[in-house]
């Protein structure tokens, strides 16, 4: 017998933040992984932590 999404998903949010955060890593292994998307996402990050890391763009003629 399946449990009704309605019930299971206000039992999930009923959870802590830990146990839903570590549910959402299992669950989202399990719909497997593209090795190119994960790649372009890494390099995604990469590039806006070292933009963060600047700081502000210079503004000319200020």
């Amino acid at each position: 017998m399946s449990i009704p999404i309605e019930v299971l998903e206000a039992e999930l949010l009923s959870l802590s933040q830990a146990d839903r955060s570590r549910l959402v890593d299992k669950l989202l292994v399990s719909l497997g992984h593209d090795p190119a998307w994960e790649e372009a996402w890494a390099n995604e990050a990469d590039r806006r932590e070292r933009r963060l890391a600047a700081g502000p763009p210079a503004v000319a003629g200020w």
